[in-house]
């Protein structure tokens, strides 16, 4: 409520200290790793940009469609070249290169650089295994979805598995597993 996720942050990890192996740490863990690591991420979160509906009328629409998609492609560009400038000085700035990774694979479809720069930050040490299994589940998801591969994606959701069985990325990844082998049976 104050806007402060690092005073939230230590308060969840109370929590998870004074109460180890709990539902209630694994809840108070789970919400840690949603909070966004400065306040101004914070703020962006409570007051969201709002996102453009595709009006519906007659052919003008996809003119319109077409010049908000170049747009939206120029302000993801925008926004990768920030996180690129930030990480010329920090390269080791996650936030920024998880960020970076994003925008490649989800708007500007560049999946195949947003995986190198997941790779970099799975080769960052000492990083929380709770992101680990989530890039590595984004990886996986990237693979299937942008790439067409199922191997390589189905073996990363394999690898969630082994590495974080407790972790509700497993669980996530076990899911999506089913789902594949349903869909894509025969």
């Amino acid at each position: 409520m104050a806007g402060d996720p690092d005073a939230a942050r230590r308060d969840l990890q109370m929590i998870c200290d004074r109460l180890p192996g709990t539902h209630l740490a694994h809840m108070a863990q789970l919400r840690i790793n949603q909070l966004p690591e400065t306040p101004e991420q914070f703020r962006e979160l409570r007051n969201p940009k709002p996102i453009p509906l595709p009006e519906s009328g007659n052919c003008m629409d996809a003119v319109i469609a077409g010049r908000r998609s170049e747009l939206d492609k120029e302000q993801a560009l925008e926004l990768a070249n920030a996180c690129v400038e930030k990480l010329t000085l920090d390269p080791n700035n996650v936030p920024e290169r998880e960020k970076l990774a994003r925008l490649l694979a989800e708007r500007l479809h560049q999946a195949e650089q947003g995986l190198e720069q997941l790779t970099l930050l799975l080769n960052l040490p000492d990083q929380p295994d709770a992101k680990r299994a989530e890039w590595l589940t984004l990886a996986a998801i990237w693979q299937i979805n942008y790439r067409q591969d199922l191997e390589t994606g189905r073996n990363l959701l394999e690898r969630v598995i082994r590495e974080f069985p407790q972790s509700a990325d497993a669980l996530a990844a076990r899911r999506k597993i089913q789902t594949l082998d349903v869909e894509y049976r025969g």
